[in-house]
């Protein structure tokens, strides 16, 4: 359980870091839908370092 913890964490920052990455563009592209973007990146940060630091603290 501890290891499918970690890797849907690890997961789930590769792909906060991608939302992160069109994020900026979304801004250098001048759009108006940053905000959406944003949110949706906050929500998965911390979903994933959630899920990382329950797996550290899981007792198997």
């Amino acid at each position: 359980m501890k290891r499918a913890l970690r890797f849907s964490g690890i997961i789930l920052l590769l792909l906060s870091l991608w939302v992160s990455i069109i994020y900026i563009a979304d801004i250098a592209g001048g759009a108006r839908y940053y905000y959406f973007w944003f949110t949706i990146q906050l929500i998965l940060s911390g979903i994933a370092l959630t899920l990382l630091a329950e797996s550290r603290t899981e007792r198997a």
